[in-house]
C-alpha cells in the first residue's frame, strides 16, 4: 500500500494544475457523493468523465492511475509510481473494456518499458501490464464516440479505488466509488 502523504502531495500538485476544486475520499454518482458502504458492497459505478480535461502531474511523486477523453472516442490512460519517495515501483495490472458489440481499439503504447505490455484480449477488451518507475506508461486508444468505458485496476495487486482519478463534474475526482469503476463522457 502506497504511503497516504504521497497522495495529498500529488494530489495537491494536481489541484493546482488543474481543477479549481478537488474531492478527497469521496466518490461521485450522477447524483452526489456516494457512501463508502456503497461502493464496498460491491456495486460498479457510472460517473461522468469531462471532455477535454487533462490533468498534469509530476512522475515519481505519487502513485496513481489517471483516465482523460477527449472527444470523438479518444481516450488516454496513464500511470505514475511514487518510485522517487518510496524507492519501489508499481505494478499495473489494467482491463479496459467496452459493453459488448461497442468498439474498442486502436492501441498506441507511449512511453513504455521493455517488458511493458498492452494486450487486446477480444473485441472490446484491453489488458494493459505495467511495471512504472519514476516516470510515465501511457496508452491511447480509441472507442465509440461517448460510449462508457469499464476500468479495472489492480495496483500491486490490490484492487485499490483511492488511486484512480479523472476529472469529472468539473473537478479533479480521486478515490473512486467502486474498482471497477464505468467513466461515461460528459457531452461538450
Amino acid at each position: 500500500m502506497r504511503s497516504k502523504d504521497t497522495w495529498f502531495r500529488l494530489l495537491a500538485a494536481a489541484q493546482l494544475m488543474v481543477a479549481p476544486q478537488l474531492t478527497l475520499g469521496c466518490g461521485v454518482d450522477a447524483g452526489g457523493p456516494v457512501a463508502p458502504e456503497d461502493a464496498a458492497a460491491g456495486r460498479v459505478y457510472d460517473v461522468e468523465i469531462d471532455t477535454g480535461a487533462g490533468i498534469e502531474v509530476e512522475g515519481g511523486q505519487g502513485a496513481g492511475v489517471f483516465l482523460q477523453y477527449s472527444s470523438g472516442g479518444e481516450w488516454e490512460l496513464f500511470t505514475t509510481c511514487d518510485t522517487l519517495l518510496s524507492g519501489l515501483l508499481c505494478e499495473y495490472d489494467i482491463v479496459l473494456s467496452v459493453p459488448v458489440g461497442a468498439r474498442l481499439g486502436s492501441p498506441r503504447g507511449l512511453e513504455l518499458e521493455r517488458g511493458d505490455q498492452v494486450v487486446e484480449q477480444r473485441d472490446g477488451v484491453l489488458r494493459l501490464l505495467w511495471l512504472t518507475g519514476d516516470d510515465f506508461d501511457r496508452v491511447t486508444f480509441e472507442t465509440d464516440e461517448g460510449e462508457t468505458l469499464r476500468l479495472d485496476a489492480l495496483i500491486d495487486g490490490v484492487p485499490d479505488p483511492e488511486l484512480i482519478f479523472w476529472n469529472g463534474y468539473d473537478a479533479l475526482q480521486q478515490a473512486a466509488p467502486s474498482n471497477p469503476l464505468d467513466l461515461t463522457p460528459s457531452e461538450l
